[in-house]
């Protein structure tokens, strides 16, 4: 590896060696935590999704349905059956896209907000 006089300097193998053992290391603890931050997602997104299929709005028209206060699994079903959970997973996409596209293009933030 040339210095800024133009020498080369070598390397023992030995530190490349122990280098790439460390970076290997990193890599599996990087791989672990992202393995955790998803899970945490996931977990969030469905007690989300839960706490609105048990929430006042849902539960409110579950019970227009029944003609009578709808219980915890009433307001499930009827999330589910009429398409409460197609239209969160749809959201969350589009959410999830939108944060995707201002990571990725943080100069359109900029530009929208002006």
């Amino acid at each position: 590896m040339p210095n800024k006089k133009g020498m080369t300097i070598l390397v023992p193998a030995d530190f490349i060696f122990r280098l790439c053992f460390k970076i290997g290391k990193l890599e599996n603890a990087r791989q672990t935590l992202v393995k955790k931050v998803r899970g945490k997602q996931c977990l969030i997104r469905s007690l989300h999704e839960i706490s609105e299929a048990k929430g006042d709005v849902n539960r409110w028209f579950a019970s227009q349905r029944l003609n009578h206060a709808a219980t915890d699994s009433e307001a499930l079903a009827y999330y589910v059956d009429n398409g409460g959970a197609e239209g969160f997973a749809e959201r969350i996409a589009k959410e999830e896209c939108k944060k995707r596209y201002n990571r990725e293009h943080p100069q359109m933030m900029n530009r929208r907000a002006a």
